[in-house]
């Protein structure tokens, strides 16, 4: 839509509560509900119309550089240590941000050799991450190991991904689509 003075440009707005870091993922959970992870290691949800925080919550990872969810119950979070983590939104809302609580569950872990050293080919970080609203619940996760992992979360994370498969390469983005992962 235009006027006569040219293109009609929304009022740009800053949501409270803003990381110290940069922000690495955004998804919006509902209409009004935006969830984002940052490289400062939280986890943060916004009301978009109230612009009001509606959580800040650390995963006690590292910095997050991915982020994922199907509803606005469960939110999965992946780290620049491969870590992949689900937090319960209702308990991590009610404890303080950074401790140690049940809102945040481990769901695995992305193995590498070279663990420690990010900017390597084979680094372990979770670059990408995708809920999958199926039956039974599953999250994929892929990374800069050049590996794709479907994670089911009905079994311990011990038991490591479900399945497991090489990529030609790193993994930047994915996105899902009913039962397709690309």
């Amino acid at each position: 839509m235009a006027s006569e003075d040219g293109p009609i440009v929304p009022e740009a707005k800053a949501l409270p509560n803003a990381p110290s870091d940069c922000i690495s993922k955004l998804q919006y959970l509902t209409t009004s509900l935006l969830a984002s992870s940052s490289w400062d290691g939280s986890l943060r949800l916004h009301d978009v119309n109230a612009m009001e925080s509606k959580l800040s919550h650390s995963a006690g990872i590292g910095p997050l550089i991915s982020l994922a969810a199907v509803d606005e119950e469960y939110i999965f979070v992946g780290g620049l240590n491969g870590s992949i983590m689900r937090v319960n939104v209702a308990a991590a809302g009610s404890t303080e941000s950074g401790t140690s609580s049940p809102a945040v569950e481990k769901v695995g872990v992305h193995s590498s050799p070279n663990v420690q050293d990010f900017s390597s080919p084979s680094g372990s970080a979770c670059s990408c991450l995708a809920a999958l609203p199926a039956s039974p619940p599953l999250v994929a996760s892929a990374g800069w190991h050049g590996k794709l992992h479907l994670w089911d979360l009905r079994t311990s994370s011990s038991n490591g991904a479900a399945v497991t498969m090489n990529l030609p390469g790193k993994a930047f983005t994915m996105d899902t689509h009913e039962t397709r992962i690309v």
